[in-house]
Protein backbone atom coordinates (compact mmCIF):
# COMPACT_ATOMS: atom_id res chain seq x y z
CA UNK A 1 0.00 0.00 0.00
CA UNK A 2 2.44 2.59 1.04
CA UNK A 3 4.33 1.26 -2.63
CA UNK A 4 1.36 3.34 -4.18
CA UNK A 5 0.92 5.84 -2.09
CA UNK A 6 4.84 7.19 -1.91
CA UNK A 7 4.92 8.05 -5.87
CA UNK A 8 1.42 9.81 -5.57
CA UNK A 9 2.68 12.08 -2.72
CA UNK A 10 5.80 12.75 -4.29
CA UNK A 11 4.13 13.51 -7.87
CA UNK A 12 2.07 15.95 -5.64
CA UNK A 13 5.45 17.29 -4.13
CA UNK A 14 6.80 17.86 -7.80
CA UNK A 15 3.61 19.70 -8.94
CA UNK A 16 3.51 21.76 -5.83
CA UNK A 17 7.43 22.52 -6.62
CA UNK A 18 6.99 23.29 -10.21
CA UNK A 19 4.01 25.47 -10.13
CA UNK A 20 6.17 27.59 -7.26
CA UNK A 21 9.23 27.96 -9.60
CA UNK A 22 6.69 29.60 -12.05
CA UNK A 23 5.32 31.69 -10.05
CA UNK A 24 8.85 33.06 -9.17
CA UNK A 25 9.94 33.36 -12.35
CA UNK A 26 7.06 34.42 -13.91
CA UNK A 27 5.59 35.97 -11.34
CA UNK A 28 2.24 36.24 -9.75
CA UNK A 29 -0.63 37.70 -12.20
CA UNK A 30 -3.15 37.55 -9.57
CA UNK A 31 -1.60 40.95 -7.56
CA UNK A 32 -3.00 41.56 -4.06
CA UNK A 33 -3.85 44.87 -3.32
CA UNK A 34 -5.70 47.12 -0.91
CA UNK A 35 -9.15 47.64 -1.68
CA UNK A 36 -11.90 50.11 0.02
CA UNK A 37 -15.43 49.53 0.55
CA UNK A 38 -18.56 50.80 2.89
CA UNK A 39 -19.87 48.84 5.44
CA UNK A 40 -23.00 49.05 7.64
CA UNK A 41 -23.06 48.62 11.26
CA UNK A 42 -24.83 45.77 11.48
CA UNK A 43 -25.08 45.53 15.41
CA UNK A 44 -23.25 47.63 18.61
CA UNK A 45 -23.53 45.48 21.88
CA UNK A 46 -22.52 45.96 25.21
CA UNK A 47 -21.83 42.71 27.43
CA UNK A 48 -21.29 43.18 31.10
CA UNK A 49 -19.35 40.71 33.20
CA UNK A 50 -19.11 40.38 36.81
CA UNK A 51 -15.63 40.28 37.86
CA UNK A 52 -16.33 40.03 41.46
CA UNK A 53 -19.17 40.81 43.59
CA UNK A 54 -18.37 44.79 43.84
CA UNK A 55 -16.60 45.22 40.42
CA UNK A 56 -18.21 44.84 36.67
CA UNK A 57 -16.36 44.62 33.03
CA UNK A 58 -18.04 46.00 30.42
CA UNK A 59 -17.09 44.86 26.89
CA UNK A 60 -18.27 47.06 24.35
CA UNK A 61 -18.46 44.74 20.74
CA UNK A 62 -19.33 46.23 16.71
CA UNK A 63 -20.64 43.79 14.00
CA UNK A 64 -20.34 45.18 10.14
CA UNK A 65 -20.89 43.80 7.14
CA UNK A 66 -19.97 45.13 3.28
CA UNK A 67 -20.04 43.70 0.24
CA UNK A 68 -16.64 43.11 -1.57
CA UNK A 69 -15.17 43.75 -6.00
CA UNK A 70 -16.69 40.08 -5.96
CA UNK A 71 -19.81 40.50 -5.19
CA UNK A 72 -19.81 38.12 -1.28
CA UNK A 73 -21.14 39.30 1.35
CA UNK A 74 -18.25 39.61 4.01
CA UNK A 75 -18.95 39.98 7.56
CA UNK A 76 -16.63 40.70 11.08
CA UNK A 77 -16.85 41.49 14.68
CA UNK A 78 -14.29 42.38 17.32
CA UNK A 79 -14.34 44.87 20.47
CA UNK A 80 -13.98 48.59 21.02
CA UNK A 81 -13.52 50.99 23.32
CA UNK A 82 -15.91 52.35 25.16
CA UNK A 83 -15.42 55.78 23.72
CA UNK A 84 -15.62 54.31 20.17
CA UNK A 85 -18.72 52.33 21.06
CA UNK A 86 -20.72 55.48 22.28
CA UNK A 87 -19.55 57.55 19.17
CA UNK A 88 -21.03 54.93 16.51
CA UNK A 89 -24.69 53.89 16.18
CA UNK A 90 -26.39 51.10 13.97
CA UNK A 91 -26.82 51.33 10.74
CA UNK A 92 -24.09 53.77 10.34
CA UNK A 93 -21.61 53.91 7.32
CA UNK A 94 -18.16 53.27 7.87
CA UNK A 95 -14.94 52.86 5.56
CA UNK A 96 -13.25 49.56 5.20
CA UNK A 97 -10.38 48.07 3.92
CA UNK A 98 -9.55 44.55 2.86
CA UNK A 99 -6.99 42.15 0.90
CA UNK A 100 -8.35 41.53 -2.75
CA UNK A 101 -7.08 38.59 -3.14
CA UNK A 102 -8.49 37.69 1.13
CA UNK A 103 -11.53 40.07 1.79
CA UNK A 104 -11.87 38.45 5.46
CA UNK A 105 -8.61 39.86 5.60
CA UNK A 106 -10.11 43.76 6.74
CA UNK A 107 -10.86 46.10 9.60
CA UNK A 108 -12.06 49.31 9.74
CA UNK A 109 -9.33 51.74 9.89
CA UNK A 110 -10.88 54.43 12.09
CA UNK A 111 -11.08 51.82 15.24
CA UNK A 112 -8.66 49.18 14.70
CA UNK A 113 -5.35 48.97 12.94
CA UNK A 114 -5.07 48.00 9.11
CA UNK A 115 -2.24 45.81 7.75
CA UNK A 116 -2.29 46.47 4.67
CA UNK A 117 -1.06 43.65 1.85
CA UNK A 118 2.47 45.95 1.34
CA UNK A 119 2.67 45.35 5.45
CA UNK A 120 1.86 41.45 5.05
CA UNK A 121 3.79 40.68 2.34
CA UNK A 122 7.10 42.04 3.88
CA UNK A 123 6.94 39.32 6.89
CA UNK A 124 5.59 36.73 4.69
CA UNK A 125 8.11 33.92 3.98
CA UNK A 126 7.33 33.82 0.48
CA UNK A 127 8.65 37.06 0.38
CA UNK A 128 12.04 36.26 1.12
CA UNK A 129 13.36 34.48 -2.62
CA UNK A 130 15.89 32.57 -1.08
CA UNK A 131 13.88 31.37 1.16
CA UNK A 132 11.39 30.21 -1.02
CA UNK A 133 14.01 28.67 -3.50
CA UNK A 134 15.31 26.80 -0.84
CA UNK A 135 11.83 25.15 0.40
CA UNK A 136 10.99 24.39 -3.59
CA UNK A 137 14.38 22.57 -3.60
CA UNK A 138 13.61 20.22 -1.43
CA UNK A 139 10.27 19.90 -2.09
CA UNK A 140 11.17 18.58 -5.58
CA UNK A 141 14.01 16.74 -3.88
CA UNK A 142 11.55 15.34 -1.73
CA UNK A 143 8.80 14.47 -3.99
CA UNK A 144 11.29 12.93 -6.41
CA UNK A 145 12.44 10.76 -3.91
CA UNK A 146 9.14 9.67 -2.74
CA UNK A 147 8.66 8.71 -6.47
CA UNK A 148 11.53 6.80 -7.32
CA UNK A 149 11.19 4.95 -3.51
CA UNK A 150 7.53 3.81 -4.38
CA UNK A 151 8.18 3.21 -8.23
CA UNK A 152 11.07 0.82 -7.46
CA UNK A 153 9.52 -0.50 -4.47
CA UNK A 154 6.55 -1.20 -6.51
CA UNK A 155 8.44 -3.09 -8.88
CA UNK A 156 10.59 -5.15 -6.84
CA UNK A 157 7.69 -6.56 -4.92
CA UNK A 158 5.91 -7.15 -8.54
CA UNK A 159 7.85 -7.69 -11.89
CA UNK A 160 11.21 -6.97 -10.21
CA UNK A 161 10.92 -10.08 -8.45
CA UNK A 162 12.96 -12.03 -11.02
CA UNK A 163 15.70 -9.85 -10.17
CA UNK A 164 15.77 -10.39 -6.55
CA UNK A 165 15.49 -14.57 -7.15
CA UNK A 166 18.41 -13.95 -9.26
CA UNK A 167 20.04 -12.11 -6.38
CA UNK A 168 19.22 -15.00 -3.68
CA UNK A 169 20.57 -17.56 -6.12
CA UNK A 170 23.77 -16.64 -6.49
CA UNK A 171 23.62 -16.04 -2.92
CA UNK A 172 23.43 -19.31 -2.15
CA UNK A 173 25.46 -20.80 -4.89
CA UNK A 174 28.14 -18.65 -3.11
CA UNK A 175 27.49 -20.15 0.24
CA UNK A 176 27.06 -23.80 -1.54
CA UNK A 177 30.82 -23.60 -3.22
CA UNK A 178 32.57 -22.24 -0.61
CA UNK A 179 31.19 -24.80 1.44
CA UNK A 180 32.77 -26.84 -0.59
CA UNK A 181 36.18 -25.80 -0.77
CA UNK A 182 36.27 -24.54 2.45
CA UNK A 183 33.93 -25.85 5.24
CA UNK A 184 34.07 -29.05 7.01
CA UNK A 185 37.21 -30.19 5.30
CA UNK A 186 39.59 -32.37 7.16
CA UNK A 187 42.73 -31.43 6.31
Amino acid sequence: MWNIVKPIIGVLLLVGALNGAKEMVLGDNTANRDMEATATIDTLSANTLRVTRLAKKVDHYIKYSFRAHDGELYTKSYSISPAEYSSLREGQKVRVMYHSNNPSINAIPSLRTYNSVEKMDAISPASFPVMRGILLFLFSVLGGYLVWGGVSGYLSQSGGGVAQNDNVARRLNSVSTAGATGFGKRQ
